[in-house]
């Protein structure tokens, strides 16, 4: 089996950038991929660090700094349709010269699907954390029944999609997190500052509890939420890895009340790798991910939020902890392994 892993535009494969899963994704696929034995070629960023058996450099640094933001320390990363183009033609010329009838061709971003469903002889997947535009490729991975279902109604797709399966994102390794039972007096955000992930909810979860304490964490500026934040919040800016450890650590709970239909929401299981609850909005992959009552509580009123807020002593931090160890890089490689073998076999009724 040969797997071409087709990395995503706005940033390189890398697990050292905390804000995007995207890059998190292609490194882990790729770099777990390749220490599993798997030969597997890598598309991408020059700068990208994954492990491979061949890796083809079709951007370099120059183009990344020329169409994206770089560091996150006050903005949010950006997209941009004209590198996306560039980046996918650059892909389709250099897989073009090395596949061979029957490689599987792994894509980290659908935008790309359209272009490399035209190589010749391989099976394209759309790994697409979101699948926030569904490109119509014949292989799917969803990161959550939540997500495969809405992308099936919205697009109406009513046929059998035997090809397709629902395996969350191979983000994160277990070593990147601390498992802490004793906890500090606060609740955490870690998400981007815009109105979508929640931020203005968990002001006023804030505002309803003086007592407690409370932490923004996260890229963007703040500046567009608020222009003074409540005695009891404290906001400490960009997460990166060691900071990102350190504050899901030692949180009494992360709140992230997204708005729109997450397809995953990785906070989740980063909390509850560190023994950490999360109090989630209802819908989307939250419901796939969040044990409530168990890992922490799914809310869709304002007094369901407050009421979690007041039952955190119920949650069980070894439950967490536990719920989370099903979703490291290390459990889900085999997972995407097994997916590849699946439809790597000629036809239905193949062993």
């Amino acid at each position: 089996m040969r797997i071409h892993v087709v990395g995503i535009v706005r940033n390189p494969s890398t697990p050292n950038i905390a804000v995007d899963p995207y890059a998190r994704a292609s490194y882990w696929l790729t770099t777990l991929l390749y220490r599993r034995g798997v030969e597997v070629h890598y598309y991408g960023h020059e700068s990208s660090t994954i492990e491979c058996t061949q890796k083809y450099n079709i951007v370099n640094d120059k183009f990344h700094q020329q169409y994206f933001v770089t560091e996150f320390e006050n903005s949010q990363w950006n997209d941009s349709n004209e590198a996306q183009d560039i980046f996918s033609q650059n892909a389709y010329n250099a897989l073009i010269n090395h596949i061979q009838e029957g490689d599987i061709v792994a894509c980290m971003w659908g935008e790309q699907i359209p272009l490399l469903k035209q190589l010749p002889g391989v099976k394209v997947v759309d790994t697409h954390i979101g699948h926030l535009f569904f490109c119509g490729a014949d292989y799917n991975i969803f990161t959550s029944t939540a997500n495969q279902h809405f992308i099936y109604g919205k697009y109406n797709l009513d046929n059998c999609r035997w090809n397709d399966a629902v395996i969350p994102p191979i983000c994160d390794s277990i070593e990147e997190f601390e498992y802490k039972e004793e906890k500090e007096n606060y609740i955490l955000y870690l998400a981007r500052l815009i109105e979508q992930k929640g931020i203005y909810i968990f002001l006023d979860i804030a505002k309803s509890f003086p007592d407690k304490n409370f932490i923004i964490a996260g890229q963007g500026d703040l500046g567009t939420i608020t222009d003074e934040l409540p005695a009891n919040v404290t906001y400490v800016g960009y997460a990166g890895l060691e900071k990102r450890k350190e504050l899901l650590s030692n949180a009494q709970a992360v709140i992230s009340a997204t708005y729109y239909m997450e397809p995953f929401g990785l906070t989740t299981i980063e909390a509850n790798l560190s023994g950490t609850p999360v109090i989630k909005t209802n819908w989307g992959g939250y419901v796939d991910y969040v044990v409530d009552g168990v890992t922490g509580f799914r809310c869709s009123s304002f007094s369901e939020f407050k009421n979690a807020v007041n039952n955190l002593h119920l949650i069980d931090p070894k439950k967490c902890r536990e719920f989370g160890e099903q979703f490291t890089a290390e459990v889900l490689i085999d997972k995407y392994i097994k997916y590849f073998n699946k439809i790597n076999k000629n036809n239905w009724y193949a062993d």
